[in-house]
């Protein structure tokens, strides 16, 4: 079965780093193929390119906008989780606890 890494990047990326993030990407899928006996074969991931995508009729008052949207919720998740941990006393599996 294929398997897909989805590509996508915030605002303020510029064309020629987009370009390069891409590139490097799909250069090292390729070397990792030529590696495996099923080079030869159907690659086994293969590269979906998202960018910065906006849906304008969405934008900025409902939930999946865009990519800004997505990295902004993934933000807050994270650092709500964070704040649980820190105000409970709860660590992440295998963290170390500090003083």
């Amino acid at each position: 079965m294929t398997k897909f890494i989805s590509v996508t990047w915030s605002e303020g990326v510029t064309e020629k780093e987009s370009q390069t993030f891409t590139n490097i990407v799909e250069r090292t899928l390729k070397w990792l193929y030529m590696r495996r006996s099923s080079a030869l074969a159907d690659p086994p991931i293969r590269m979906h390119v998202f960018g910065n995508w906006v849906i304008p009729a969405l934008v900025p008052d409902r939930p999946y906008w865009g990519t800004q949207w997505y990295i902004g919720h993934e933000l807050r998740s994270r650092s709500a989780a964070g704040d649980h941990a820190r105000l409970s006393g709860v660590g992440a599996p295998g963290a170390l606890a500090t003083s």
